[in-house]
């Protein structure tokens, strides 16, 4: 099979537009300076016939200086795309974003210029319901604790 280098199709940067998506990574997560934050990666799902599949995408949510509180708008609109159940409570930070992983919605991504590279940077302008259906998840075999393992 021949192969042909083609810059012109070399690219890091998602293209703007909208995707459907399910959250690979949430968690909490600290800058080099301290700060603390929730991060979460989101991936572009292959099992959707859209292009980019398999892509990925990181936003961080940061306390606000003042505030000292989470943009609480954003992330009920988040919950609420990526269906957790109304009115459900979650003690704090981490057992939130357990419940955000794995979870499906659409993203729409945009571009600005980043204010540490000053480059154009891929983000996250705002989520909606997923319209494909949820993803199948794999049954899992119990383990037999009887049994005698090789290791």
């Amino acid at each position: 099979m021949m192969f042909k280098v083609d810059y012109s199709k070399a690219t890091s940067l998602l293209p703007e537009g909208e995707y459907e998506v399910y959250i690979s990574d949430a968690r909490t997560a600290t800058t080099k300076g301290g700060t603390p934050y929730m991060s979460l990666e989101y991936t572009i799902r292959d099992d959707v016939e859209q292009q980019h599949g398999g892509w990925r995408i990181h936003e961080s949510f940061f306390k606000g200086r003042e505030s000292g509180a989470y943009n609480i708008r954003r992330i009920q609109q988040l919950c609420k795309c990526a269906e957790l159940p109304d009115g459900e409570e979650y003690p704090g930070e981490e057992e939130l974003l357990s419940a955000l992983g794995g979870q499906s919605l659409r993203i729409v991504v945009g571009h600005r210029v980043s204010n540490y590279s000053g480059e154009n940077e891929a983000i996250v302008r705002f989520y909606k319901p997923s319209n494909a259906e949820r993803p199948a998840i794999a049954s899992l075999t119990p383990v037999d604790d009887n049994e005698d393992l090789p290791f």
